[in-house]
């Protein structure tokens, strides 16, 4: 969640700033929505303040309010300070009955021509049973070992772990396997979304070089 302030033509400094977030909007693990600052602000400045937020609505709503903004503040050259609030904007929803969370095994393993192991969650929020394909389409800079593609049953509210594995045939920032999801319930714009929750890239380490040594020993004759 992002609010943004534009400072017009008088010069003015912010107190505290604090998030009336709507019942839906949860802050994400120890994140605060209220934040003490002496943040000053001139003519044509913009500064913005962050929380990381989880939306949990019903299943039938398309949009939502996030909630108001609370701002203490005062001019340079005042004494009193002001309080205002603001409305946040509300915010369209997309509904998905799956979400997907990829991660490595060994984060330590990533290197050239090693093996990688690769690890996908598929998690059900639906209380209907979801039938699932997932398909693989790696980049040139993988090889792959596994099953490329994979049909399945999501049961309710259960989840599905798919493990591959790939090597990676050059070192650097490499995409992160992708997986592909397909559903006769499920729309493909709607499985994008989904898949975006992956992360979007892998570092790959080059191999360690290794060093064998050789003792050679005299031979002694009795």
């Amino acid at each position: 969640m992002l609010h943004s302030i534009k400072q017009g033509k008088l010069t003015y400094s912010t107190g505290t700033s604090e998030v009336f977030q709507a019942d839906v909007v949860v802050p994400i693990g120890d994140e605060s929505c209220a934040k003490a600052t002496e943040d000053y602000l001139t003519d044509g400045e913009v500064i913005c303040y962050c929380c990381v937020v989880t939306i949990r609505s019903a299943e039938e709503d398309t949009e939502t309010p996030l909630g108001r903004l609370a701002i203490e503040w005062k001019r340079a050259d005042g004494v009193s300070t002001v309080r205002s609030v603001v409305p946040l904007c509300r915010v369209p929803l997309i509904q998905c009955p799956v979400s997907i969370t990829g991660t490595l095994l060994d984060p330590r393993a990533a290197t050239v021509r090693h093996p990688i192991r690769v690890a996908y969650c598929i998690r059900s929020h639906s209380r209907e049973t979801i039938e699932l394909t997932a398909s693989f389409d790696l980049a040139d800079v993988f090889m792959f070992c596994g099953e490329k593609r994979k049909t399945f049953h999501l049961m309710p509210f259960d989840k599905y772990s798919i493990v591959v594995v790939v090597m990676a045939l050059t070192a650097g920032r490499l995409p992160f396997p992708k997986i592909a999801l397909k559903s006769p319930e499920i729309s493909d714009d709607t499985l994008q979304h989904t898949s975006r929750a992956l992360p979007a890239n892998l570092f790959v380490l080059t191999c360690e070089p290794s060093i064998s040594v050789t003792f050679s020993l005299p031979s002694y004759h009795l």
